[in-house]
């Protein structure tokens, strides 16, 4: 399993996409510390939930902090987009304890 920071996630599927040719299993979470910048976290899901990186990415984990249902209406507009995403409450609302969060799930 191998997690990274959604900012990185195109470099790592461009990895993924090589390494398959060598039949090698690799699972791919991105995992996305969010608070309440609910906009942000659209653009960034358009950005890497493209079909270019079905099949490649397994899972979008997205941590909020956030007590509004902003975050959950952003992360259930891509429901249908192909991709598993999951949404986990990071309570403590520190960058750190969401991607302790998100590395555990995953």
């Amino acid at each position: 399993v191998l997690v990274v920071k959604a900012t990185t996630v195109k470099l790592v599927v461009k990895l993924k996409k090589i390494l398959d040719k060598k039949d090698t299993n690799i699972k791919i979470f991105a995992v996305i510390p969010v608070y309440e910048d609910h906009r942000s976290l659209k653009t960034l899901l358009e950005n890497i939930l493209t079909e270019g990186n079905l099949g490649y990415l397994d899972e979008v984990v997205v941590v909020s902090g956030s007590k509004s249902n902003e975050i959950e209406w952003v992360g259930s507009e891509f429901r249908d987009s192909g991709f598993n995403i999951v949404l986990l409450d990071n309570p403590d609302r520190y960058t750190p304890h969401a991607l302790n969060i998100g590395i555990k799930y995953s």
